[in-house]
């Protein structure tokens, strides 16, 4: 890593080219679908509801919040109180908040709180999906927040910088040689682990199977590598603590009928300095695939391996087949425009 210039970003770099790891993702699966979706933030107009995003959205929605009831019987309350408002919103909050005091015990408080946070998300019942239902979804975060004793979730605090570790925005300046861009995202949680002193980072996941197959993955998973490298740059320069491991968190939508098998998984991983070695080089191909073809998109390369990612035909296969003229026309006439960013306006 000494060959790079890496810091926290400043409002001078906001100019710079940004690489979250969705992008990242789908670039190094099809660059032709990935500079094209997530590069020029085009998508084609039919495209419908994407019921797996929205029912994951609405369920984190419930995470963040059981993550600031965590701390509302604690010495943080107050603070907790002032950014759980800024993240859901004056009304939306104080419709969570009383049905916090509505309930006896720390538990249903947070469960009451939390699954609240649910139901004002916004996220309402496709007749076309009768699995990402939102009673679906309410069954099986009442099960997640039921599994674990809610001390899992506390965050790490710091009220003098005025940080609480839920939906921790990254905004990190990477520079080497002549290359200068941003890795950007958001951590879903960083962790003050009282059990064994570490700050970790936690990833919250959610999936129509959710296994040990499925945990194994994050062993290698660029994208946790990136959050565990960030929080070290989003901490305070007071904390001396090196952060190498994090939790995954998966939840299955609907819970299988016995969740001893599977539906509620935490998976612990570590990173070493490889691995993070490993990440900067591939965020660097990724951003020499987009400086490439950044103004010629269309002569990006076409992975068709992947054109039936996750058992389902791509959305741009109709486009992938025709000529390029017929392709240049398509994109004006009939793709919309949806950049993606992680980050809001108030973040980026």
């Amino acid at each position: 890593m000494m060959n790079y210039n890496i810091r926290l970003a400043t409002k001078d770099d906001d100019h710079l080219s940004w690489i979250d790891h969705t992008k990242g993702a789908a670039i190094n699966t099809c660059p032709m679908w990935g500079m094209i979706r997530y590069v020029k933030g085009l998508t084609p107009t039919a495209e419908g509801r994407n019921l797996a995003l929205e029912a994951g959205s609405a369920s984190h929605e419930v995470f963040a919040a059981a993550r600031y009831a965590s701390l509302f019987e604690g010495d943080h309350r107050e603070f907790a109180i002032i950014k759980g408002t800024q993240h859901f919103g004056r009304d939306r909050f104080d419709t969570m908040h009383v049905a916090y005091r509505n309930a006896e015990t720390i538990e249903e408080r947070i469960t009451n709180f939390s699954l609240e946070a649910l139901h004002t998300s916004g996220y309402y019942d496709d007749p076309r999906d009768k699995r990402r239902t939102l009673q679906n979804i309410e069954d099986a975060c009442r099960a997640y927040l039921q599994h674990y004793n809610f001390r899992a979730w506390t965050p790490y605090v710091d009220k003098e910088m005025g940080f609480i570790g839920i939906e921790v925005p990254i905004n990190i300046y990477i520079e080497h040689g002549a290359r200068r861009f941003r890795f950007v995202g958001k951590v879903d949680a960083i962790i003050d682990n009282a059990d064994n002193g570490e700050i970790e980072v936690h990833e919250n996941k959610t999936g129509s199977r959710i296994n040990d197959a499925w945990a194994m993955s994050f062993h290698m998973s660029h994208q946790v590598t990136g959050y565990i490298f960030a929080a070290k740059y989003i901490l305070p320069e007071r904390e001396k603590r090196n952060i190498t491991s994090g939790v995954v968190h998966g939840l299955q939508i609907p819970l299988p009928r016995n969740v001893e098998i599977g539906g509620i998984v935490a998976e612990r991983v570590t990173r070493t300095t490889e691995n993070f070695e490993r990440w900067l080089a591939w965020l660097l191909d990724t951003y020499k695939t987009i400086e490439k073809y950044r103004d010629d998109v269309l002569s990006s390369p076409m992975y068709t391996h992947s054109c039936n990612r996750y058992f389902q035909p791509c959305m741009f296969i109709p486009f992938c087949t025709i000529d390029r003229d017929e392709q240049e026309v398509m994109l004006v006439d009939e793709f919309r425009e949806d950049m993606w960013n992680p980050l809001t306006k108030e973040d980026a």
